[in-house]
């Protein structure tokens, strides 16, 4: 039944097949190949399906794989134990080609959709951590921005306060008014500032 399967899966178009009957190698071609869905038939030697359909559950934690069981069982309770393990949907033995094959293009479908949303969600979690440091970025520039205008105006209003008791400008030593020259001197005199007048 391998054989056949891959027959009809190439046949429809699909590529990078690899079958086997023994299910001991199931996890390591798994891990090898990284398919986009494995067709698991629930009765095999040594290893039964619902044994390997949980092994693989653990490793398709963080990704959906869809696994389609094979099975002439269509008891209840193999259906259940098959879901429970992580199984993705059924095709009953024997099985119709055409159903079959809608069967595999819709699990693959919804295995693109999935790995597309990841993606999706990775993009956007790195846009939403770049713009989370833009903004604290800027929360940091605004809150420097604040505490230099609250010191600016501290110091302003001390300057002001001083100069209103001194009677003198801002940022300028006290200015005083220079004793008149007498008449009779030969030469002006100089201010602090080093300009000249004659008085």
């Amino acid at each position: 039944m391998v054989r056949l399967l891959e027959q009809l899966l190439a046949h429809a178009g699909y590529k990078n097949l690899r079958g086997t009957i023994e299910p001991r190698e199931v996890l390591q071609l798994c891990d090898e190949l990284q398919p986009d869905l494995i067709m698991l038939d629930l009765r095999m030697p040594h290893v039964d399906g619902i044994e390997v359909l949980r092994q693989l559950k653990r490793r398709r934690a963080e990704t959906y794989l869809p696994v389609l069981v094979l099975t002439a069982d269509v008891t209840r309770e193999s259906k259940r134990a098959a879901l429970e393990a992580g199984a993705s949907d059924f095709v009953t033995k024997p099985f119709e080609q055409t159903e079959l094959l809608l069967r595999v293009r819709n699990l693959i479908d919804m295995r693109f959709l999935h790995r597309d949303l990841r993606r999706q969600n990775e993009t956007i979690e790195v846009q939403i951590q770049a713009r989370t440091h833009q903004l604290l970025e800027a929360e940091k520039l605004a809150t420097t921005g604040n505490l230099l205008a609250g010191v600016a105006h501290e110091l302003n209003s001390r300057c002001r306060s001083s100069s209103a008791r001194s009677g003198s400008s801002c940022g300028a030593a006290p200015i005083q008014t220079p004793a008149l020259a007498s008449r009779t001197s030969a030469r002006p005199r100089s201010d602090a500032c080093g300009s000249s007048g004659a008085f």
